[in-house]
């Protein structure tokens, strides 16, 4: 009889508050009143976000003034692959397979939780052939912002660490 397992749920309810706090610092005013007013002057832009919520409100004020990427729209997404003519709002449904050279600001509105695809995320700009400067903007307001930063430069730390240990 499984009478004497114990079980221990604290850890569940932690990453759950985690997550929902990540959530709601992603939908500040203040952040989506920032990239609106951001993407005004600065049209080859990408802004990135964990979390659907953010780009799809985002959309609701741009409408066709940008592309959306969340991975459940190929046109849009193969239009913004080949005319790269507008700003893309984007999950992290984009950090894979797309060159995107004729951009040269990266906006993090949330940052992801993995080192990889925050890596990913980056490259769809930084690649070879890039002639233009890559400006990165990640947007701070309130305390989980920092703790994911930290989270993933102490991963990205591990990575190089591990990296040098290969060699």
């Amino acid at each position: 009889k499984a009478k004497d397992i114990d079980f221990d749920f604290s850890g569940l309810y932690t990453v759950g508050h985690f997550i929902g706090e990540y959530r709601r610092a992603s939908m500040s005013k203040d952040k989506l009143q920032w990239i609106l007013e951001f993407l005004e002057d600065n049209p080859n832009s990408i802004i990135f976000s964990l979390f659907r919520d953010p780009i799809l409100e985002l959309r609701k004020y741009l409408g066709n003034k940008v592309y959306m990427i969340t991975g459940e729209y190929k046109k849009e997404f193969e239009d913004a692959l080949r005319k790269q003519d507008k700003p893309i709002i984007s999950t992290f449904a984009l950090k894979e397979g797309a060159n995107l050279q004729k951009y040269s600001n990266v906006v993090y509105l949330s940052l992801p939780l993995s080192y990889r695809d925050y890596q990913q995320s980056l490259a769809r700009v930084y690649r070879t052939g890039q002639d233009k400067k890559v400006s990165i903007y990640k947007l701070f307001q309130q305390t989980i912002d920092y703790k994911v930063d930290n989270i993933i430069r102490s991963k990205g730390r591990i990575y190089d660490y591990l990296r040098k240990e290969e060699k």
